[in-house]
This record gives C-alpha cells, sequence and structure tokens, in this order.
C-alpha cells in the first residue's frame, strides 16, 4: 500500500499498516551543445551513498539500464550524484 495524503499518513501510524515511497531529489543540468545530465542531490534518510551507486554501477555493467551511459559521484559535503544519458534526446523523466 502507497500512503499518498496526510490523513492516509495518519491513517497508516494509528492502524500500524501501509507503506511509504520516498524518493530522492534530483534536476536536469545543461551541459552545453544540447548535452545534459541528471544531477541527484538528495537521497532518502537510511540510504548509503556509496551502496546506491554500487547497485546502480551493478546495473550498469549488466546492461539493465540501455539509456544511462555513466555514473559519477561529484560529491563533497553535499551530495551530488550525476548521472550521464547515452544519447540527449533521451527523456529526463524516463531515464529516472
Amino acid at each position: 500500500i502507497i500512503v499518498d495524503s496526510r490523513a492516509s499518513i495518519l491513517e497508516a501510524y494509528e492502524m500500524g499498516r501501509g507503506g511509504f515511497r520516498v524518493r530522492s531529489k534530483w534536476g536536469q543540468e545543461d551541459q552545453g551543445r544540447g548535452t545534459w545530465s541528471i544531477v541527484v542531490t538528495e537521497i532518502p534518510y537510511g540510504v548509503q551513498k556509496a551502496r546506491l551507486i554500487e547497485k546502480i554501477a551493478e546495473l550498469l555493467m549488466a546492461r539493465k539500464l540501455p539509456l544511462l551511459e555513466d555514473i559519477r559521484d561529484e560529491s563533497a559535503e553535499d551530495i551530488r550524484i550525476v548521472l550521464v544519458p547515452k544519447s540527449r534526446t533521451v527523456d529526463p523523466g524516463i531515464l529516472m
């Protein structure tokens, strides 16, 4: 069960049933000449950044992500995970 509204969240807590979908925050960054990349700036609490990047890299090597060319961790103090598409014609929403 996916919880969508505040009333449903309260009901999930009261009943002890239900689930929450927690997502990362991302944006599209223009690289010039029609190319772009996706930059993930926030990940859900409790998700290990290194493990997330490792899992995506495993899927990339197994060719399970045909729209993705590369993943880079450009994090310093804040989170910055860069996803590079194979082609500039790929829709960012579909890629994510």
